[in-house]
């Protein structure tokens, strides 16, 4: 009993394990869910950032650009004036290729904080394969314990058994002492001669005995 008390000890254990697992397993999926809505989020950020900065810089850009062509024209040739233009544009290039790269650090930030994501599935994964081990120690210990039941059924019989072999010799042994006293008290009796002046109950000692 001992043995079984400590087995449904230990099924306790698992049995909370099982919901503990379960429910860590429901925390990381709400946890794996809310990361994605920030993510998608981010991304519509960064995309909304990357717009506005983008038509921010270049308006700007256009304005001082169109404010010093419309200057220079009025005081330069026309092949003066190309070659400017040739040259804003450069420019203008120029600073679209700056906004691209911080366009690019950010797109680099934005998957490093999504990086966690695999974190989670590692942890997801690990309790998953652990919920396995478990599942499978339980049903080990389920066996165990069918097989302690079995044998002690089988303890109980062979105890009854026992018991009842006792019982058995003690009658054995009674009725081995009433003939023990029959045969004795046969010895006893007289004999056939004898018996026919003696009482008729000195014949009957024997089968009163018995």
């Amino acid at each position: 009993m001992e043995i079984l008390d400590k087995d449904n000890k230990v099924l306790s254990r698992r049995i909370q394990n099982d919901k503990e697992l379960l429910r860590l397993k429901e925390v990381l999926k709400n946890d794996h869910a809310n990361l994605e809505s920030e993510r998608r989020t981010l991304e519509a950020q960064n995309l909304v950032l990357c717009k506005t900065m983008e038509n921010k810089f270049l308006l700007s850009q256009n304005k001082d650009l169109q404010k010093t062509l419309d200057h220079l024209e009025k005081k330069l040739s026309k092949e003066q004036t190309q070659t400017l233009k040739n040259h804003l544009v450069t420019e203008e290039n120029g600073a679209l290729i700056q906004v691209n790269s911080h366009l690019e650090h950010q797109i680099r930030e934005v998957r490093y904080s999504l990086q966690g994501e695999s974190i989670l599935d590692i942890a997801l994964d690990s309790l998953l394969e652990e919920k396995k081990e478990l599942k499978v120690q339980k049903a080990a210990l389920k066996k165990d314990l069918t097989e302690l039941r079995k044998t002690e059924s089988r303890e109980r019989s062979q105890q009854e058994k026992r018991t009842a072999l006792r019982g058995e010799n003690g009658n054995l042994r009674r009725d081995q002492e009433v003939l023990r006293g029959n045969i004795r008290d046969q010895e006893n009796l007289p004999s056939c001669s004898q018996a026919e002046t003696k009482s008729p109950c000195l014949l009957a000692t024997f089968f009163y005995r018995k």
